[in-house]
Order: C-alpha cells, then sequence, then structure tokens
C-alpha cells in the first residue's frame, strides 16, 4: 500500500513501455501514463492512458488486451497480489 502512488505507477509504466511496442509499434505510441486511481473495498484501482498514433487505433483490441497481459505480468513479477472479493463467516 504504500508504494501505490508513486511506485508501482512507475513500474507499471516501464513494463508498459518495454513491451508495449511489440504489439502497437514504437513508432505509433505518443505517450503512456500510469496513475493510482482509487482505492476501493478491496483492490487498488489504476487507470493506463496509452496516446496511440493514427496507425495503431485498427490494432486497439489486441492493444487493450496486450495492456492488461502486460500488467498481470508485472503484478506477477513484482509479487503484487490482485485481490478477489471474498466473505468471511464466522460462526459462533
Amino acid at each position: 500500500q504504500a508504494a501505490a502512488t508513486n511506485e508501482i505507477p512507475a513500474k507499471m509504466r516501464e513494463k508498459l513501455l518495454a513491451e508495449l511496442p511489440r504489439v502497437a509499434g514504437a513508432e505509433n505510441i505518443v505517450d503512456l501514463r500510469v496513475f493510482f486511481s482509487c482505492a476501493n473495498s478491496s483492490s487498488l484501482d489504476y487507470t493506463i492512458v496509452a496516446d496511440l498514433a493514427g496507425a495503431a487505433p485498427p490494432n486497439a483490441p489486441p492493444i487493450a488486451g496486450a495492456i492488461q497481459r502486460i500488467l498481470v505480468d508485472a503484478c506477477n513479477a513484482n509479487g503484487w497480489s490482485i485481490p478477489f472479493p471474498q466473505m468471511t463467516v464466522h460462526q459462533a
């Protein structure tokens, strides 16, 4: 949680910059921004903004999927867990 607002977005962006050009083409990536957007009850949410040049939009679905894959890989590589909603039942 201490790394949520600075360190994690920076590492996510670094991973995207390293791997997204293979899918979108380096010449098509104008800007990539990753920022912490909110804390939910069981997650810390991030917003990713990929500004892509004109040749990239026809590949939007594969690019969106690649962004998801790259970020899940970043979570795994850094030991960041992805929480899932859960319910705990206590018996008296």
